[in-house]
């Protein structure tokens, strides 16, 4: 809950990094694991709008690298299909951002609003993933749903041009 461990075959740990106390006040929530087999983790606050949550990749090296911060519940780490965006949500605000992604450092840069979904609505992203044609599939909380953002509806949704409701416009993954 608070920091990495490695586990051998007998599930003992022989490693162990803990990120931040175990004192209640912070927590890991989503990750997934890019092409080079580096862990990306998001964390949020147990008080969740303080905004004291990050986003941590942890390196095969097992080095420890901060990318992001100010995020309030971290959500849906995922990769575009040419592994050259990096998609990750705050579910609090209601935004998922695309990244820049160098595959080759594990680096991020450029962050910016990809999609913003209707919060009030009861919208808020949670998981992701990114299917073969580009498209993120994404869980919304509290609406059991799951929908597909195709990248032309997600980049019209992002510019202001397209509807905010977490499938309006997208259509859930069940009718495409």
């Amino acid at each position: 809950e608070n920091g990495f461990e490695r586990r051998d075959a007998d599930w003992q740990v022989t490693w162990r990094d803990e990120v931040f106390p175990a004192d209640g006040v912070l927590r890991f929530n989503d990750a997934a694991v890019d092409d080079r087999g580096r862990f990306f983790a998001g964390t949020l606050a147990y008080d969740e709008p303080t905004g004291l949550g990050a986003l941590y990749r942890l390196d095969p090296d097992l080095s420890l690298h901060k990318l992001d911060q100010g995020i309030v519940v971290s959500n849906g780490p995922c990769w575009s299909p040419d592994g050259k965006i990096f998609y990750f949500a705050d579910s609090w605000s209601g935004e998922i951002w695309a990244y820049d992604y160098d595959l080759e450092t594990g680096g991020v840069a450029n962050r910016r609003t990809f999609v913003k979904i209707d919060t009030p609505g009861g919208g808020a992203a949670d998981g992701s993933t990114v299917d073969a044609g580009g498209d993120i599939e994404l869980a919304t909380e509290e609406q059991a749903d799951v929908s597909a953002l195709g990248i032309g509806v997600a980049a019209s949704l992002a510019r202001g041009t397209g509807s905010t409701g977490a499938a309006a416009g997208a259509g859930s993954a069940a009718e495409n």
